[in-house]
Order: C-alpha cells, then sequence, then structure tokens
C-alpha cells in the first residue's frame, strides 16, 4: 500500500510485546479522542487467506508507541526521538548566479 508500513492490530501486539486488548482500547481511544482519523490511518484489506483485517499506518503505530507500556514500545520511542533530535546536513541549491537557497 503505497510502499507505507500497515500492521494489524495482531502484529502491532506482537510487535510491542502487549496484549490484542491493549492495542485494540487504545486504538478506539485515539480515534475517540480525535488524536487520529481512522479514514487516515487504518484500511480494511482483504489477506492472502482470504480474511479480512483491519491494519494501521506508521502514524498510528507511532501514537501507540507512546500510549503502551512495554520495552519494546519504549525501546521504538527513544529511537523516534533519537530520530528526530539527530540534525540533518542542509541542502543548499544554487538558483542563480548569486543566489542561494537552503
Amino acid at each position: 500500500m503505497n510502499g507505507n508500513v500497515w500492521m494489524s492490530d495482531f502484529e502491532i501486539a506482537e510487535l510491542f510485546g502487549v496484549t490484542f486488548a491493549a492495542v485494540s482500547s487504545n486504538i478506539k481511544s485515539i480515534f475517540k479522542t480525535g488524536v487520529l482519523k481512522e479514514c487516515s490511518v487504518s484500511r480494511y484489506i482483504r489477506l492472502e487467506n482470504g480474511n479480512r483485517a483491519d491494519v494501521y499506518n506508521l502514524e498510528m503505530i507511532t501514537a501507540l508507541a507512546f500510549r503502551l507500556n512495554s520495552l519494546p514500545a519504549s525501546t521504538f520511542r527513544e529511537w523516534l526521538i533519537k530520530r528526530a533530535a539527530t540534525a540533518t546536513p542542509p541542502i543548499i541549491l544554487q538558483v542563480g548566479r548569486d543566489s542561494f537557497l537552503c
């Protein structure tokens, strides 16, 4: 799906080492509070075995990482924060003879 990360609630539970119920209740809470919009972060897909499942994108997975209390969720949060804090070198483009864009 567009090269993005999409995971089912069961996969998210396994990723973060928590129960399906913990993931499911937090997803419902995130939607109820309006933090994320269901139409933006979830899809209903057909699996290879013919069953159907709701899947959630990286934005939802990230939100869940900050709501769930487990070592894998904590590790993911730390990685996200470290990535966000890492300085990215600027890209400088020469637009004209004497003008630059950063």
